[in-house]
């Protein structure tokens, strides 16, 4: 299931289309020269990008309060904020190690 937020997304691609928009002339014509490995490395730090943006949407989705409940105290027995995601992001964390085992070793079964 989503967190129900789609504009988070859709401006880290935006962001990161840009990057590498304007990062592939630079790294593979003029004044790099790198040719593919030039686009490879804009491809690789426009990435970056949309990641650190999608993180950061992320941290402040699941460890802020809305501005309702800033103004008030936390009730005592209030659940830990980022608690309901942790699983997911376990298992997030799990695929992503089995995922680059089985690109670097071959398949896993």
């Amino acid at each position: 299931r989503g967190m129900g937020d789609t504009s988070a997304p859709l401006r880290a691609g935006l962001v990161a289309s840009l990057a590498n928009l304007l990062l592939d002339p630079g790294l593979m014509i003029w004044p790099a020269r790198l040719g593919v490995t030039g686009a490879a490395a804009a491809t690789g730090a426009s990435q970056v990008v949309a990641c650190c943006l999608l993180l950061r949407s992320l941290h402040r989705q699941l460890f802020s309060r809305p501005p309702s409940a800033a103004a008030s105290d936390p009730p005592a027995a209030a659940a830990i904020p980022g608690a309901a995601a942790a699983p997911n992001a376990a298992k997030l964390v799990v695929l992503t190690a089995l995922a680059s085992y089985g690109v670097k070793y071959g398949e896993l079964l």
